[in-house]
């Protein structure tokens, strides 16, 4: 294929700078809870939460990143067929050709024979040997 996959891998620095983000805004959202001047169970309900919220933006991440993985793979099965079509084009074979069925590089579908009732067949011999 001619077309390169855009580059999706980071760096060690990126990896560290996610990971310290995520600790220190988790960090001091609990510390807040930990010491607001409320009961034990109004400081246990935020700290659910925020767990809660954690978690749901893991599995969000999750499945956003699956979604643009398998339209990834979508593409690209579209792009190899386009190619394909491409490769095996020839635009210098003369259009008479195209209907051969010898040719199963480039054939279509094969056609269907259909019985030609015998009348028919008469009829179309009769025309010829009058004409």
């Amino acid at each position: 294929m001619s077309a390169t996959a855009a580059n999706t891998k980071h760096t060690n620095a990126f990896y560290l700078q996610a990971i310290a983000s995520f600790v220190v805004s988790a960090g001091a959202v609990i510390v807040g809870v930990l010491y607001l001047d409320v009961s034990t169970w109004i400081r246990a309900f935020l700290l659910l939460g925020v767990l809660y919220l954690i978690t749901s933006t893991v599995t969000m991440s999750k499945v956003i990143r699956d979604r643009d993985e398998a339209n990834a793979i979508h593409h690209r099965v579209d792009a190899a067929r386009l190619e394909r079509y491409l490769t095996e084009f020839d635009p210098l074979r003369d259009p008479a050709e195209w209907g051969n069925s010898n040719d199963t590089k480039h054939s279509a579908a094969p056609v269907q024979q259909t019985a030609v009732p015998a009348t028919a067949a008469v009829t179309s011999a009769a025309m010829r040997s009058a004409g």
